[in-house]
């Protein structure tokens, strides 16, 4: 009986501090977005940029970070800006419930999802300087090796699973376990990379009851070649999250709009693509790029704006009154991953 009065103490306490948690979170949001609509101009005072990034998630950073060391970058968000407090790891599943979050659903599945509300799953995409790597589960994992094989034209040897685990390795900072194992793991980048500071006795019960099924237990990232099981990894430092937008502190090049939407990819003979137009606060204005516009919104964010701008499938931007002649592209939104 002691068992479930203290297993309904501790849901309870844990039901009480998330919604607590939750509502400062909400409040916070709220009251960042008084203070940029209040204080921050409707619209940059600079209207040309070298580069124009949209979405600042974890590829949105490091691009900005990167191009930003021998060029101006306009960095364009639709969330707000983070706090520290949002780098507790436990808080992941709390920042899901709060306007950080797109609150995106799948359609209701027929063969799955059986268990959820009208068989629908939540899809969880950060709204928030940081992306989603800002709700996420932190877990480092980067892929089993056979994923990258169909990235590999056929007329060069470029993104290879080879070259492509090269870059993973740049961008590692490993303080983990794997600390010397430098023919995988580097430690020299600027993602750390560690191991969880606090681990259940589950974890050895299953890493060795995969041992003795013979499935494998090693470096999931390195050596194992993708097959077996691990200990997880994170993208923590000092327990805390580590996310993509610590990257651009001390960034002088780069220019932050938060707040602020994309609606459109302005193009040039219907191709060129040379600015964008942007709605923030209610005011709508555009800005230029003098090299290249890079969309990275996302799986559903960049569609939807290549889509606005009159890129995709020809019949969908017909119905919608979007179409582009020259610019039918039947895959967009069906092959974005």
């Amino acid at each position: 009986m002691w068992f479930i009065s203290r297993f309904l103490w501790i849901l309870f306490v844990y039901t009480f501090s998330s919604w607590m948690y939750v509502s400062i979170v909400k409040l916070n949001y709220n009251l960042e977005y008084l203070g940029n609509w209040l204080t921050v101009k409707n619209e940059p005072s600079v209207k040309v940029y070298d580069y124009i990034i949209v979405g600042a998630g974890s590829a949105g950073c490091v691009l900005a970070a990167r191009l930003s060391e021998n060029a101006s970058v306009l960095l364009i968000e639709a969330g707000g800006k983070p706090l520290a407090l949002y780098d507790i790891p436990l808080t992941a599943p709390m920042l899901q419930l709060t306007p950080y979050n797109w609150q995106y659903k799948t359609e209701p599945q027929d063969n799955a999802c059986l268990g959820l509300v009208d068989r629908r799953s939540v899809w969880p995409r950060g709204k928030i300087l940081g992306g989603t790597g800002r709700l996420n589960y932190m877990i480092y994992l980067r892929g089993h090796p056979a994923d990258f094989d169909g990235w590999q034209s056929n007329v060069s040897d470029h993104w290879s699973r080879d070259e492509i685990a090269e870059y993973f390795k740049r961008s590692e900072k490993q303080i983990g376990s794997f600390v010397n194992d430098s023919k995988y793991h580097s430690t020299k980048g600027p993602l750390p990379v560690s191991d969880l500071q606090y681990t259940s006795g589950l974890v050895q019960g299953l890493l060795g009851a995969s041992r003795e099924l013979g499935l494998g237990v090693g470096d999931l990232n390195g050596a194992s070649g993708g097959f077996g099981f691990m200990e997880t990894q994170a993208s923590c430092q000092n327990g805390a999250r580590y996310s993509s937008d610590y990257m651009l502190s001390g960034r002088d090049n780069v220019t932050i709009l938060l707040h602020t939407h994309v609606t459109k990819v302005l193009l040039r003979e219907h191709y060129e693509a040379y600015g964008v137009r942007c709605e923030r606060h209610g005011h709508h204005f555009t800005v230029e790029a003098r090299r290249e516009v890079i969309l990275s919104a996302g799986t559903i964010g960049t569609p939807q704006i290549l889509m606005l701008s009159g890129i995709g499938p020809a019949r969908h931007l017909r119905r919608h009154k979007f179409f582009n002649r020259t610019a039918d592209k039947s895959s967009c939104g069906f092959a974005c991953g």
